[in-house]
């Protein structure tokens, strides 16, 4: 990712806005083979407990703290990909929404210790024996 500019976010805080091109990992992010297959293949979503939601998935990506937010983390609990999604947005660095139920905020944090050196599949409890979707 490359920074462009510092914008003011909803509480008044300023943060680096940066630009990355959609589908292309997080530079510097580590992932074994069978994982980046895995997030590669984009399949797995189907899978996500929000794709049953009645609210078309709004929930996921309504403001941090409200109802609606937490009760989309608490259905990513139970969620069949839950690691895979979490994964997925760590790889790609998704900067909005609910993802493998964490929050942006969350996912910052997990980013600096991936960027540190850390792997994603450690990160997230990835083994190399986990079932893949090669239909994807």
């Amino acid at each position: 990712m490359k920074r462009l500019r510092s914008a003011q976010v909803g509480n008044g805080t300023s943060r680096d806005v940066r630009q990355r091109v959609y589908g292309t990992p997080v530079c510097g992010v580590t992932a074994s083979p069978s994982l980046a297959s895995r997030l590669d293949a984009w399949g797995w979503r189907i899978d996500g407990v929000c794709t049953d939601a009645t609210d078309g998935g709004a929930a996921w990506f309504a403001p941090d703290g409200s109802l609606a937010s937490r009760a989309a983390r608490r259905a990513c609990r139970s969620c069949p990909v839950q690691r895979v999604c979490l994964a997925s947005a760590l790889w790609f660095g998704e900067e909005y929404g609910i993802w493998g139920g964490t929050t942006p905020v969350q996912r910052e944090a997990m980013t600096a210790r991936l960027l540190r050196g850390e792997s994603l599949d450690g990160l997230v409890g990835w083994s190399d024996d986990e079932v893949r979707d090669d239909t994807a």
